[in-house]
């Protein structure tokens, strides 16, 4: 093999290699988006027997995006979250008592006499069930107005309850995930129960 030829070779062959690597770079990233989208609606579609919400869909892919989770660990998840998903099934319950519940895990309080009449009207005359109820407080001024202060709050708790102390520097991590995710008590909890100092402790 002369020297053109051997060029020649060696040309065709990082051209290929270039190519594939162009066309791996553009098409897998949305790809595996692809995957990981149907991946959690078949998770909630098995676990919840329903669709993720716009904003479920969202922070499920965020945590498969930037935490590594897999399929199992969304479904884990979704057994386990202690909001609406584990009344979303309860069919003929008092609306009075489930809007009671979702004012009290969301916004940490009683519902006044507006928000029950009117959550109760969207529940009788407009088929909401306690999942529609607790986006639309999720979705409301007092849920967008919680201070960072009181996110600190539900850290400080959660870290208390699991792992009896205070909040260090790494709890900061949590907050940003109540703000940014809606993450409730629970779910800092869970993730707390997971570390090594909690195993170490039991």
């Amino acid at each position: 093999m002369n020297e053109r030829t051997t060029l020649r070779t060696l040309f065709l062959t990082a051209a290929a290699v270039g190519l594939q690597a162009l066309l791996l770079g553009g098409l897998a990233s949305p790809a595996a988006a692809d995957w990981r989208e149907e991946a959690i609606v078949e998770a909630f579609e098995d676990v919840l027997d329903r669709e993720p919400s716009d904003r479920e869909l969202r922070r499920y892919l965020s945590r498969m995006e930037e935490d590594g989770w897999t399929e199992r660990d969304v479904r884990d998840d979704l057994r386990e979250r202690g909001d609406d998903r584990r009344h979303s099934h309860r069919a003929h319950e008092d609306p009075e008592k489930v809007i009671r519940r979702a004012y009290d895990d969301i916004l940490h309080r009683e519902p006044d006499a507006d928000g029950l009449r009117l959550y109760r009207s969207r529940m009788i005359d407009d088929d909401w069930s306690e999942s529609d109820v607790r986006e639309a407080l999720r979705e409301s001024p007092e849920y967008a107005s919680r201070s960072r202060e009181f996110a600190e709050e539900i850290v400080r708790r959660a870290y208390q309850d699991v792992l009896g102390r205070e909040p260090d520097a790494a709890s900061g991590g949590y907050v940003d995930r109540i703000l940014r995710d809606h993450w409730t008590e629970e779910d800092v909890a869970r993730e707390l129960r997971k570390s090594d100092e909690y195993r170490n402790k039991r």
